[in-house]
């Protein structure tokens, strides 16, 4: 799903200061104008943004609140889900370290059951 949805494209300023009155507040969706078409001697900022007052013309942009909550909430999750996940691995990092250094001393198990089943079968 797209962050931006472009709803209107190269609003003139004098019409978008009107369009604002009409807005319904406390609606599932925001209203975000970014400003277009510098004024003479005006230039766009960092990252392409212009304030309103050095804009033309403005493009309006509707998000959807309810589905950056739903973003938020999936970030969240997969955030508790790379911790547990993180958790895990050193988890079993640790169990085949311990898994390594139990192989290393089958050998000596291995001969004491040898000697076991000697004596056993002596006896």
């Amino acid at each position: 799903m797209p962050k931006l949805n472009s709803v209107l494209k190269n609003v003139p300023i004098e019409l978008r200061n009107e369009l604002v009155k009409y807005h319904t507040k406390n609606s599932r969706h925001r209203l975000r104008w970014k400003g277009r078409q510098p004024k003479p001697g005006k230039k766009y900022g960092w990252g392409g943004s212009l304030p309103l007052e050095n804009a033309k013309s403005a493009d309006l942009y509707v998000d959807n609140i309810e589905s950056e909550k739903e973003r938020g909430n999936m970030w969240l999750e997969n955030h508790t889900l790379k911790q547990r996940n993180k958790q895990l691995t050193a988890y079993v990092s640790e169990l085949n370290d311990q898994n390594n250094e139990l192989r290393k001393l089958l050998p000596i198990r291995n001969g004491i059951d040898a000697i076991i089943d000697l004596i056993k079968e002596r006896v």
